[in-house]
């Protein structure tokens, strides 16, 4: 009987390996707070000027949701019933982050 090699990688499970988690949400937290200089930022604003992850309108959605639930987005009414408006909340922390969900 020929000796079949049997590598390790091969038998894994890809759902059982560890990851580093990617936050989309701390990802946008730590371009608004670094980059952008206005007190206000709409869904357009994210989409068109922020991280490149943030073109996806879900992605960008679900971040900006997730910001507004830790109290760094604070919703606001906007002149057009079709515009989402935040207004950006600055808290004094050196490295702020986002819980992972």
């Amino acid at each position: 009987m020929p000796n079949n090699p049997t590598y390790s990688f091969a038998d894994d499970d890809p759902k059982s390996e560890t990851k580093q988690p990617h936050n989309d949400a701390q990802t946008l937290l730590n371009w608004i707070l670094g980059h952008w200089k206005k007190s206000v930022i709409c869904l357009r604003d994210v989409r068109a000027f922020g991280p490149h992850s943030m073109r996806d309108e879900k992605i960008a959605i679900s971040s900006i949701e997730t910001l507004a639930k830790n109290g760094w987005l604070v919703a606001r009414k906007a002149h057009r019933r079709d515009r989402r408006l935040w207004e950006i909340t600055h808290r004094p922390i050196a490295n702020p982050t986002v819980p992972a969900e």
